[in-house]
């Protein structure tokens, strides 16, 4: 049985009579690509929400990088492992590229040399070197989704 990194147990997020999440069950392996498609209000971002720990499940839960989604003090574990995304830029237009990684890794516990290399290395990964020391505000669209990504890589 191979490592999961995600594993989702029946989760489910309602709000008094509606439900935004009916059920969910997956295990996702370490290593493995995953994609979570559906149609709007499917419940994708309700999902991600919880994993994250942004919202608590109404029943069922889920174990991210083996750490409990449920407990409070295994929160902070989950936010040094994940890496989110949203779908909307979350960027501050005075910060250089640098900045941004630099903030993001210190918030997933690097520091020092390690830093500096996992910042260089993910500018190199998303094609964003040249541009690292220039504010993000001048950035076009495509460049401003690549640093998002970042962030949410690094570390």
């Amino acid at each position: 049985m191979p490592e999961l990194a995600i594993q989702i147990k029946d989760l489910k997020k309602s709000y008094q009579d509606v439900f935004a999440l009916k059920g969910v069950n997956v295990d996702i392996p370490k290593g493995e690509f995953f994609g979570l498609l559906g149609p709007n209000g499917a419940g994708k971002t309700t999902a991600i929400s919880m994993l994250c720990g942004l919202f608590e499940p109404s029943r069922g839960g889920a174990r991210v990088d083996g750490f409990d989604i449920r407990d409070p003090s295994e929160l902070h574990c989950i936010h040094q492992t994940m890496g989110v995304c949203p779908q909307h830029d979350v960027l501050w237009e005075d910060l250089t590229a640098r900045e941004h990684l630099l903030f993001y890794g210190r918030l997933k516990g690097l520091k020092g040399k390690a830093l500096l290399d996992e910042v260089a290395s993910t500018l190199e990964d998303v094609k964003l070197t040249f541009a690292a020391d220039k504010a993000s505000g001048q950035y076009s669209g495509g460049m401003k989704r690549r640093l998002s990504v970042a962030n949410a890589l690094v570390g």
